[in-house]
C-alpha cells in the first residue's frame, strides 16, 4: 500500500511540472521578458515545457519566444520537443536543457556553484560536440570528434581567441598548437 501511495504521489508531481508550450505568455520588459502560466501566475519553479509546434516560426509570430532557450544553429533540424527550465520570478535561472523529437539532448545550459555557466551542444545523436564555461570576459572552449576525444581546446577573451590553443587528431594525439593575441596568430607548431 504505501509503494502505491508513493507511485501515486510521484506521477502526480511529475505531470504537474509539465507545461504546455502554448500555455505559457510572455511579458515584454526593458531587459527580461517574465514568463507566465496560462492562468497568470508567474512561473518560478522547474518546469518541463511540452507539445512545441512543428514549425517554431509559427510560434515566433504569435509571440512565443521560449525557443530562443536553445541556443542551438540547427533549430530547424533539431525540432524541439521539450526544454527543461526552472524560472525565478518568472525569468530563466540559465539552467535548462533541450530535447529533440526523438527525445535525445541537443542543448544543456547549468550555472556551477561558482557562478560560472556551462554550455554544452550535442549532435542530433547526442554526442558531446561543443562545451563552453563562461567566466566573466574569458570564455573555456571545448570541441569533440564524434568517440569523445577532444578535437580543440582554449580561452576566448571578449569574443577574441586569446592564449594557447590546441588541436588534437581524432586518437588523440596532439596535432598543432597555436599562440593567441586578440584574435591574431603569434605562433604555430605542427606535429
Amino acid at each position: 500500500m504505501k509503494f502505491l501511495v508513493y507511485f501515486f504521489i510521484s506521477i502526480s508531481l511529475i505531470s504537474s511540472t509539465e507545461i504546455d508550450f502554448f500555455s505559457i505568455k510572455i511579458e515584454k520588459g526593458k531587459n527580461k521578458e517574465r514568463v507566465y502560466s496560462s492562468d497568470g501566475k508567474i512561473l518560478d519553479k522547474a518546469i518541463s515545457i511540452i507539445n512545441f509546434p512543428e514549425e517554431l516560426s509559427i510560434a515566433s509570430k504569435e509571440g512565443y519566444n521560449i525557443s530562443g532557450l536553445c541556443d542551438t544553429e540547427n533549430i530547424n533540424i533539431t525540432k524541439i520537443s521539450k526544454i527543461d527550465v526552472e524560472f525565478k520570478n518568472g525569468i530563466s535561472t540559465q539552467n535548462i536543457k533541450c530535447y529533440n523529437r526523438k527525445n535525445i539532448l541537443f542543448f544543456e545550459s547549468e550555472i556551477l556553484e561558482n557562478n560560472f555557466l556551462r554550455i554544452s551542444k550535442y549532435d542530433i545523436n547526442g554526442i558531446l560536440d561543443q562545451k563552453k564555461l563562461y567566466n566573466d570576459n574569458i570564455i573555456e572552449f571545448y570541441s569533440y570528434y564524434d568517440n569523445g576525444q577532444i578535437l580543440k581546446e582554449g580561452n576566448f577573451k571578449n569574443h577574441k581567441k586569446e592564449g594557447t590553443w590546441k588541436e588534437y587528431y581524432k586518437d588523440g594525439s596532439l596535432k598543432s598548437v597555436t599562440e593567441f593575441k586578440k584574435d591574431r596568430i603569434i605562433n604555430i607548431v605542427k606535429y
